[in-house]
């Protein structure tokens, strides 16, 4: 889902396309914008190949490269950072 709206694609489209209500796709990528800083700082910080990166959506493309989400998110959660 991250990828799609990464690529450009709509709220709508990437919704239909993985089955979801439309605002749940938005809160998601809101949550994600919102958090951004805190989350990209701590894996930066554990993952200085992901650290050169300019923008949102490069970090994220670079992070989806080196690991799934999930993966991401328990880095996280092991680093102590708070993730749904």
């Amino acid at each position: 889902m991250l990828l799609l709206l990464i690529a450009g694609a709509s709220l709508r489209r990437t919704a239909t396309i993985f089955a979801l209500g439309y605002h749940t796709v938005r809160r998601w990528r809101r949550w994600l914008e919102t958090k951004h800083e805190n989350l990209s700082f701590h894996l930066r910080s554990r993952f200085a190949s992901i650290g050169r990166t300019a923008d949102f959506a490069a970090f994220w493309l670079a992070c989806l490269q080196l690991m799934p989400l999930c993966e991401a998110m328990a880095w996280l959660d092991h680093d102590g950072v708070a993730v749904p």
